[in-house]
């Protein structure tokens, strides 16, 4: 062998060998990626089995929301019971039934007929596409829940048939709704791709019926005989609500086929994908063999190449596998990606849903808290210092309303080195104890927060920093585990705790649980400034009481001198300690006693000392002790007559007033604190009205809003149709009356019997008569319409937002809807209403609670001028009817005035002044609450920035000035 064969021959084999290396290379690298593509298409078919699903509960589920929401209706449900209820007169009822299930057909897709049954399952009305009577059985079931039943086939079609039984308020049941809807959107659902396999997959809806399961629909839209792995796979979603992935191997030449099936939440239905193994494989085998031909081909050329051309093949087959790798990832990516989103999308629902409810709660708990706020507030033990039962009674209402089973006041004692119990309650025991101390010295950490913070809200309280000092002697005692405090304050300082405690388990504080905590401190707060009130008055009682005593037996002194003053005949020797100086010196020089008073008072002292012989005398004023020592005399002097009528002296008693002035300076500067005190409770009692009087008017407005939209709206529809309907019938009428007329004349003579009953019937008047009531018939449902427009403009009270509005239209509304009040009754003419409206432009304002306002308003004037016709005679009521008078003008650039007057009886003074107040009402128990003007006058001064003034003169009338900006 030469040389160059030996070298054609290692080439040989070095290519050989080169090229069965590279095949063996690509081969153990190419099989897991082929298992990973696998897996990834399985994911990709079990993804797209979830979408189905999700997508048909999403459709049955609004089937039911439709159903619920047509067999809700208020006036459809009244209706559905004067049906039940009058077996003889079904026709109207079931007329209007009809017309409404019409309109709800004809506004909802997918929705082909409504069959409505009585409460007996006796057919009632229908519209649209009729449900045989053979599918009437599923409505006998006795089932507060909508129902589905299995899709049934009508006309070449099939559609689903949804069971709603109709329940009265006392939730008994007075019929059925049958409602029919087409199933083209379930379908759609069915054959829609989700995979991008185009037709290689089948799907499969399919139910248990009769204990066998029924193929509902099929994405081949065609009935065909399921296999065996098919019903087994269904079998398993409708009875076990299993959800699964199955491979079926194949016999003979058939492929072998994957079957994945998932059962449908709160439906009795499956749902199941059939796909050969080959189509669901096709893109992984064809990446696979491109994979493969490309190995081939670089192997080849890596042999033609020689060995060092094998390994830059080998880098790039290298490199396309890790590309393919990471295709791989990015689609697994992507799918994760979806099933993230699904699941935030269900959580976000579920969140909201949460949050409404919670909101709800909330409110509902303000409200609640608000009223025990009020009522503790206005307790009479509160008020005049009755500390203890005042404690009681909070501590009991405050474990009432926060449903925990402890509460306790603490106050300090004087040096604030401990809390002591004042008042505690148990709930479970319906106990009330007053023992305890809490030391600083023991819980320093507790009283450090209390001190810097209002409150300490502490759901896990044995483990809060602030409160974890209790743990050993006060929570594991007590089994106490949340505790929520809030500070008592007066002037700024602490001068204890209310303490809220939870035992047995963990309670989460509210934000508003802590606000209502807050407002019972500063509830506590006051009833304690009320007994300190209450100790300084009976202190200061006491002191007065004793000192009247020490001036009259000790510090008194007596004294008699001549008419003029110039001698003294005796001073008693409580002068020596009062004036500081001896007896015997006023004895030797009387002026001295002039001398010792002050030089502001000396001159008033001697004037009165002049007119005392005329009868008596009566001086406060001022001495100088020789020490300096300034002191207060109370002096009074007797004129003593002699037997000869004249009077030779003069008696009288002095008294060191000293303490009493400092005691009156005291009390005028308590009384100054307490008249303070007083201002602040008051102005704290009003915004608690004024807090209550808004929530019951919102209330109230809330509710009567949505009760009027509604009434408006229940009665304007057969107001429509009777006031439609006239109009045809005064046709019908006036042509079957010409043709009475054609028949009278060409047959003047009927037969007896017809005259007879032409006799009875009257009908000459009949046919004049029965114009009239037509014409009165269609007047007043004109009046029904035109009344329900006035409902409608007046519910806009519950509208929150500010838009433009005519004024005219809310005044002419509410005069509308009191229009039956301007009536004249018996003997009393009715009242006159005069208008005097200038052309003033629209306006940008709360147009709900302006009509309000002209409510509250109108009414009272109406109120008014019955009141004061009640004490007149027919005569004078006669001579001076009752009148309102209503003026709009324009009284700036940016300025509306309105006028509301009336000749009613008027006011007094002190009435007019507390008009605005919360809860004031001079009318009797049932007929006012007090609120009405109150809350007119927050309406214009807070929400709109405008003024509403009174003037009344007593007997003679009252007149309303409303002044609101344009805009």
């Amino acid at each position: 062998m030469n040389s160059k064969q030996l070298q054609r021959l290692l080439i040989f084999y070095s290519a050989i060998g080169i090229f069965t290396i590279s095949v063996l290379v690509a081969v153990l690298s190419i099989f897991p990626l082929y298992q990973q593509l696998r897996k990834s298409e399985e994911r990709n078919l079990q993804s797209a089995l979830k979408t189905r699903k999700l997508a048909v509960e999403e459709f049955l589920s609004g089937v039911k929301d439709i159903t619920a929401q047509i067999a809700s209706s208020t006036q459809a449900k009244q209706l559905l019971e004067i049906y039940n209820q009058n077996p003889n007169d079904r026709k109207s009822a079931a007329t209007n039934v009809t017309l409404f299930l019409t309109d709800a057909l004809n506004q909802t897709e997918y929705l082909a007929g409504i069959t409505r049954l009585d409460q007996n399952n006796q057919f009632m009305a229908q519209v649209g596409l009729s449900i045989p009577k053979s599918f009437w059985k599923f409505s006998a079931v006795n089932s507060q829940d909508t129902q589905i039943s299995n899709p049934i086939r009508l006309n070449d079609k099939f559609y689903l048939i949804v069971i709603q039984p109709i329940f009265d308020l006392k939730q008994e049941q007075i019929g059925t709704d049958l409602v029919l809807f087409e199933m083209d959107r379930l379908k759609e659902i069915i054959v829609t791709d989700y995979t991008g396999l185009g037709k290689a997959e089948q799907v499969f809806l399919g139910t248990l019926e009769d204990q066998k399961v029924k193929l509902l629909l099929s994405s081949n839209n065609e009935n065909e005989t399921l296999l065996k792995p098919i019903i087994e796979a269904l079998e398993k979603t409708v009875v076990s609500q299993e959800s699964g992935f199955t491979v079926v191997k194949g016999k003979f030449w058939n492929h072998a086929q994957v079957i994945i099936f998932e059962p449908l939440s709160e439906f009795n239905w499956g749902l199941v994908i059939k796909i050969d193994r080959q189509e669901l494989y096709a893109p992984v085998n064809r990446q696979l063999m491109t994979i493969g031909m490309v190995t081939i081909i670089f192997s080849l050329l890596g042999a033609g190449g020689m060995v060092l051309l094998l390994r830059p093949l080998a880098g790039r087959a290298i490199i396309q596998t890790d590309e393919l790798e990471k295709q791989l990832q990015e689609k697994s990516l992507t799918l994760r990606e979806l099933n993230y989103t699904q699941e935030q999308l269900l959580l976000e629902i579920r969140d909201r849903k949460f949050a409404q409810t919670e909101l709800q709660k909330r409110a509902e708990q303000l409200r609640n808290h608000n009223t025990v706020l009020i009522g503790i507030a206005q307790q009479r033990a509160v008020n005049q210092g009755d500390l203890l039962t005042a404690a009681q009674a909070i501590t009991e209402a405050t474990a009432k309303i926060l449903e925990v089973d402890r509460v306790g006041v603490w106050l300090y004692n004087e040096d604030k080195t401990h809390l002591k119990c004042f008042d505690l309650y148990q709930k479970k025991l319906n106990k009330h104890e007053r023992e305890g101390v809490i030391r600083h010295n023991d819980y320093p950490a507790y009283f450090d927060a209390i001190n810097i913070q209002d409150s300490i809200a502490a759901s896990d309280a044995r483990n809060d920093p602030r409160t974890c000092e209790f743990l050993s002697n006060y929570f594991i005692p007590n089994n106490i585990f949340s505790l929520l405090d809030s500070t008592i304050r007066i002037g700024g300082k602490i001068v204890g705790v209310i303490c809220i405690e939870q035992c047995n388990q963990i309670q989460n504080w509210t934000p508003e649980d802590e606000i209502f905590v807050r407002s019972i401190g500063n509830i506590i707060s006051l009833a304690i400034e009320a007994r300190n009130h209450q100790k300084a008055e009976i202190a200061l009682q006491e002191s007065e009481r004793m000192f009247r005593q020490l001036a009259e037996s000790i510090d008194s002194v007596f004294w008699i001198s001549d008419p003029d003053g110039k001698e003294i005949y005796y001073v008693s020797p409580a002068y020596e300690r009062v004036w500081g100086r001896p007896c015997r010196q006023v004895y030797e020089q009387p002026q001295s006693f002039l001398e010792s008073i002050h030089s502001e008072d000396r001159e008033g002292v001697i004037l009165a000392l002049t007119k005392q012989v005329s009868g008596g005398y009566e001086e406060e004023y001022r001495i100088v002790k020789p020490n300096g020592e300034i002191r207060w005399i109370y002096d009074r002097g007797f004129p003593i007559k002699n037997d000869q009528g004249k009077i030779d002296r003069v008696t009288g008693i002095a008294t060191d007033i000293t303490e009493r002035k400092q005691a009156e300076n005291a009390l005028r500067e308590s009384e100054a604190q307490l008249r303070e005190q007083k201002q602040q409770l008051q102005q704290t009692l009003k915004e608690l009205q004024r807090t209550q009087a808004q929530m019951i008017q919102n209330e109230k407005m809330s509710s009567l809003g949505q009760m009027v939209a509604g009434i408006a709206h229940e009665i304007n529809n057969p107001v429509n149709f009777i006031h439609g309907n006239i109009v045809h019938a005064a046709d019908y009428i006036r042509d079957l009356l010409s043709l009475i007329q054609l028949y009278q004349q060409y047959y003047p003579h009927p037969h007896p019997d017809i005259e007879i009953e032409i006799e009875a019937i009257e009908l000459d008047f009949l046919q004049e008569d029965i114009k009239k009531l037509l014409k009165s018939m269609q007047v007043g449902t004109e009046r029904i319409r035109e009344i329900v427009k006035s409902l409608r403009i007046f519910s806009r009270l519950d509208e929150s937002e500010i838009k433009e509005v005519d004024l005219h239209e809310g005044l002419e509304s509410t005069l509308m809807i009191l229009h039956n009040r301007f009536k004249a009754k018996s003997i009393y003419p009715g009242i006159k209403v005069i208008k005097e409206y200038d052309k003033i432009p629209r306006i940008t304002c709360y147009s709900g609670h302006l009509n309000q306002v002209f409510m509250n308003i109108l009414s009272n004037a109406i109120d008014a001028i019955e009141d004061a016709q009640s004490f007149q005679s027919p005569e004078e009521i006669q001579h001076n009817p009752g009148c309102i008078r209503i003026k709009t003008q324009q009284i700036a650039p940016n300025w509306i005035q309105i006028l509301i007057a009336d000749n009613g009886q008027g006011m007094s003074e002190e009435v007019r002044t507390r008009l605005f107040d919360p809860f004031f009402t001079t009318k009797p128990i049932g007929k006012g609450t007090g609120l009405g003007l109150s809350i007119s006058y927050q309406v214009i001064i807070e929400k709109h920035k405008g003024n509403i003034e009174c003037d009344s003169i007593l007997g003679q009338g009252t007149e309303f000035r409303i002044q609101i900006p344009i805009r």
